[in-house]
């Protein structure tokens, strides 16, 4: 059997007719009547070989075909696992057979390992040889010829992996794979040997399935197919053949995202690192595979695809995890689906705290937005500064965190009562609060034992003129308000060794009262937005929350702290039918008193039986103090009257919202 005559047989197959004209055959094949009975004449000895010759037969004007489709099988199958004593090489094919071989050796062959391999003459095999070496002259490769050891290719394994597809593809391979013992093509077996890729098929088509099914991505059978091919023989060479991408090859982008998703779902067989993720994302480009295939309104998962990516790439600038963040993860997926939504409406916000954050954060800005290329071109969107910012917001919260996780303050307990009280002090301490007590000392030794253990804070029973750091009385069992008083003295601590987005703002004392402070004071008509494109309950929080955060009443933290406590606590907030309250401690992150609220587009389902859904949803930030306390009852009171909402919803304006919600509270 040889490729003319294994043509000619497929070729009658596959017309799957009682009678094939010999005229067809001439035609299909361009040969002459003598060439198609000298082909039929090696195919009959075939048939008579594996005991089936009454399959088919000619009786000189044309071939009578059985089509017994269990014979037909048989023949494919056997023909897909010929080796080279059955299968008789051409000159075309022979070159390209002894690639494949040097492509998968990890050392030399010898001319009379091919002579066996081959089954061909030295003469032949070395001619053979010649072709090589003009197949590979526009490579980096280079072939290598020593008499003793025999030929080898050495190189880049990025030039030696370009190979093993280009030589997949010139025996057609790319396109039969899939047919396997079907394919009446010897070589598909071939490959699917040297590179042990049965071992990964099943795996390697389940994660493709999964991620077609994941982003809703459209893949031709033929697509497919040669991704399930491409990936098998990744996965045999990652392990041990590492590849490095040429830096003349542009990082194709749109790509990369499915490129990671996919090598991730192998991370318990193989360690992909960036490079074996460009180098797939590179074959995908090839396969004209990317983003655009994916169909429908963008999902939660490719949104998750994405951002993973920008942070495993600001990873490499900052030495630290970002993607192992969940809470960042969380949030960010959430605020960049809110903007995709909104910019594909046409809807631009401004940014009040852009200046401030390009000036005090100048370095990390520029990180952001020279990378800010991976959501645009993944996403179709184009970011300016004032959403930068945003997406900055959320990242360095994250970086916060991890100061704050690894920052324990450090305590001194000083007291004049003897040691004792000293132990049962800083023992009530180490109770309620994370810190580390270095040292219990007498007043008299104060001085040196805070400058020996670089003491934060001194807690001490009783009055001192002491002033190096921040001292704190209390008594020897701290009441309720001595706790109270320690709390915000280590979240000062906490949030001055933080070095917050907001560096420059100090908390608003505001002195205790016992009359409520009026809502008049917290709320104003830029406080308000009216018709949120919000769709998901967190897109809805974060769009409150970024109304505070404008007008700095509260941090980064203090957002996200809203969204952590209904995943930590359920749908809580949704304290009446429609209406939702959001807000988090004054510890999370409050700057000054604020108010702020948003009316949907659409209602958003929060996950109450009882009062979803929301359509109408406030946030705050207040500080424990019982004058605030008064106003937020007060409040609550008031949007629980059926008939607020319904007043809300008729305003056409921030200024008419604002008076109707100051209105409602003063009636009730």
């Amino acid at each position: 059997m040889d490729s003319l005559t294994n043509t000619m047989l497929k070729q009658i197959i596959q017309l799957n007719k009682s009678f094939i004209p010999a005229e067809d055959l001439i035609s299909f094949l361009s040969v002459s009547d003598r060439t198609v009975y000298n082909y039929w004449k090696k195919i009959e000895k075939f048939l008579q070989d594996y005991h089936i010759e009454h399959f088919l037969s000619y009786d000189g004007k044309g071939f009578v075909f059985s089509r017994n489709n269990r014979q037909c099988k048989t023949i494919a199958t056997i023909i897909s696992h010929m080796d080279f004593y059955e299968y008789h090489l051409n000159s075309e094919e022979r070159p390209w057979v002894i690639l494949v071989y040097l492509c998968a050796a990890n050392e030399p062959i010898t001319i009379k390992n091919l002579e066996d391999i081959l089954s061909m003459s030295r003469t032949t095999i070395i001619n053979a040889l010649h072709s090589v070496r003009g197949l590979i002259e526009e490579t980096d490769l280079v072939f290598e010829e020593n008499t003793h050891y025999g030929v080898s290719l050495t190189g880049t394994e990025y030039e030696r992996r370009e190979l093993i597809f280009r030589t997949a593809e010139a025996l057609h391979v790319m396109d039969d794979w899939h047919l396997k013992e079907q394919s009446f093509n010897p070589f598909v077996n071939l490959f699917s040997e040297l590179f042990h890729m049965n071992r990964y098929e099943n795996k390697v088509r389940t994660a493709i399935r999964h991620m077609t099914d994941e982003l809703n991505l459209q893949l031709s059978d033929s697509k497919f197919y040669r991704l399930q091919f491409i990936l098998c023989v990744l996965l045999d060479r990652i392990e041990n053949y590492p590849v490095f991408i040429p830096n003349e090859i542009e990082e194709p982008v749109q790509q990369k995202m499915l490129a990671g998703t996919l090598l991730q779902q192998f991370k318990n067989h193989i360690t992909p690192d960036i490079q074996e993720t460009c180098y797939l994302a590179y074959r995908l480009q090839q396969l004209h595979i990317s983003n655009l295939d994916i169909s429908g309104e963008i999902n939660e998962t490719y949104i998750n695809m994405v951002v993973i990516h920008l942070l495993q790439c600001l990873e490499v600038h900052y030495k630290t995890t970002l993607t192992s963040d969940s809470m960042l993860t969380q949030y960010l997926c959430a605020h960049i689906t809110a903007c995709y939504r909104r910019l594909k409406q046409s809807e631009h916000i401004s940014n009040p705290l852009l200046t401030d954050m390009q000036q005090n954060y100048r370095k990390d800005f520029d990180i952001l937005k020279e990378h800010i290329f991976i959501l645009e071109n993944s996403l179709n969107i184009a970011l300016n500064n004032d959403e930068i910012a945003y997406i900055l917001m959320h990242i360095l919260a994250a970086l916060e965190r991890q100061k704050t996780d690894s920052y324990i303050p450090v305590l001194v307990v000083a007291c004049n009562s003897g040691m004792a009280t000293g132990n049962l002090l800083a023992a009530l301490i180490r109770k309620h609060f994370h810190v580390r007590i270095a040292a219990i000392c007498q007043m008299q030794n104060l001085e040196e034992t805070v400058a020996a253990h670089h003491a934060d804070l001194v807690v001490t029973t009783i009055s001192t003129t002491f002033h190096a750091v921040r001292t704190l009385v209390v008594n020897a069992i701290p009441t309720k308000e001595d706790l109270t008083d320690l709390q915000n003295a280590i979240t000062l601590l906490q949030e001055t060794h933080m070095n917050t987005a907001f560096p420059e703002q100090t908390f608003l004392e505001v002195k205790d009262s016992a009359d409520s402070v009026p809502l008049s004071s917290l709320i104003d008509e830029d406080s308000i937005l009216l018709d949120s494109s919000a769709g998901t309950w967190k897109e809805a929080i974060i769009a409150a929350g970024e109304l505070l955060l404008w007008k700095r009443c509260i941090t980064v933290n203090y957002l996200n702290s809203m969204l952590n406590l209904i995943n930590q606590y359920g749908p809580y907030i949704v304290i009446t039918k429609g209406i939702a309250l959001a807000h988090a401690t004054p510890s999370d992150g409050h700057l000054k008193a604020g108010f702020s609220m948003v009316r949907l587009k659409k209602p958003v389902i929060f996950g109450h039986a009882d009062n979803d859904p929301v359509s109408v949803v406030f946030s705050f930030t207040v500080p424990d103090k019982p004058a605030y306390t008064s106003t937020i009852l007060h409040f609550m009171h008031a949007i629980r009257n059926p008939d607020f909402l319904t007043r809300i919803m008729k305003c056409k304006t921030p200024d008419e919202t604002l008076n109707e919600i100051l209105t409602c509270c003063q009636d009730s």
